[in-house]
């Protein structure tokens, strides 16, 4: 599902994905919840375009609550040229865990937390 017709610039999709783990010998129940929500799209004429995601998650095992986030974000460019090359910046961020072994898997602000500024690139969406 998307929404576009508000916007020739912006399409939007929200999305929600389920984990429901049965118990095994070597795994304990889950049940993990993620919804999200996309953003991208081309800005008018520009040759730029973007694209932004980010979903959170909730639920939990027998033994352990888990609330977790992460987002990511795509800037681009792409050159008015015969093979298009097009240039990127990527960005991504996710929580962490504070104390691994306090039976919560949680993101606070105290959290450990992963940020990167993640892979540039240039590709081509025509011929070279």
């Amino acid at each position: 599902m998307n929404w576009r017709r508000w916007s020739d610039s912006i399409t939007i999709q929200p999305f929600y994905f389920r984990l429901d783990q049965k118990h095994s010998d070597d795994q304990d129940k889950r049940n993990i919840h993620s919804p999200g929500l996309r953003f991208y799209g081309v800005v008018g004429d520009s040759n730029f375009d973007y694209d932004f995601i980010g979903v959170s998650q909730f639920g939990g095992s027998a033994n352990e609550t888990h609330r977790a986030y992460a987002y990511a974000t795509e800037i681009g460019y792409t050159q008015n040229h015969q093979w298009q090359p097009r240039y990127s910046l990527v960005y991504g961020y996710a929580s962490g865990d504070k104390n691994p072994h306090d039976k919560k898997i949680s993101a606070s602000k105290d959290s450990t937390a992963s940020t990167d500024l993640g892979q540039t690139a240039i590709t081509s969406n025509g011929k070279i």
